[in-house]
């Protein structure tokens, strides 16, 4: 399990032109001229830290305080979201209809639009915060189903032994939820987490 004590924001700065790095500073500008950005974190989390590790005062203003310290640590600025559920919020309705949306560092399309969360990406997301591919696939805490609506979420990522829907960077169909075998990952142990930009 990785343990995380803290976490500090970095403040969002913008860049102009297209998807490249900002001169001097090393942050990237805030998504292409056509669309955001999605990428999974090269680092892991326990689930029941996901309420305070981020510096947030429940598991998704801290989830989402992850996602922008690492996009920022990989210089991508922009403003970021965990895709994460709760049992009283869905994914999807968390996600800003801004996209389409492509692998960071990349020109991959994922997504479309919104709707296209619902189903399944066009690609698999498995670029990190620096670009780099994930391999072996990497399993990520979502608590959310393929429709997007909150599935099993450790009774909202507070209980250790308790079970979370887990979605794995080597699928597509099962980026989110990876079927059968979701109930098997317990929320005391280490995943990764998908960050998309609004």
């Amino acid at each position: 399990m990785v343990v995380v004590t803290s976490l500090m924001l970095v403040a969002s700065s913008s860049c102009s032109s297209s998807p490249s790095t900002c001169d001097g500073g090393g942050v990237a500008d805030q998504g292409t001229s056509s669309g955001k950005r999605i990428f999974v974190t090269s680092g892991t989390y326990a689930g029941t830290s996901l309420v305070s590790i981020g510096g947030g005062t429940n598991p998704l203003t801290s989830a989402d305080a992850i996602c922008n310290q690492v996009a920022h640590g990989g210089s991508l600025g922009g403003v970021w979201k965990a895709w994460l559920s709760t049992t009283t919020a869905n994914a999807i309705d968390r996600i800003a209809e801004v996209g389409p949306w492509f692998l960071a560092h990349g020109a991959t399309k994922l997504f479309a639009n919104k709707a296209q969360f619902a189903i399944a990406p066009s690609h698999a997301i498995d670029l990190d915060e620096a670009g780099s591919a994930v391999q072996p696939p990497l399993a990520v805490w979502t608590g959310t189903l393929s429709s997007g609506k909150a599935g099993l979420t450790c009774a909202d990522w507070t209980m250790g032994l308790a079970k979370a829907t887990w979605g794995s960077t080597g699928a597509i169909s099962g980026w989110t939820d990876v079927g059968a075998d979701a109930t098997s990952q317990e929320c005391e142990g280490g995943l990764h987490l998908y960050c998309v930009e609004q």
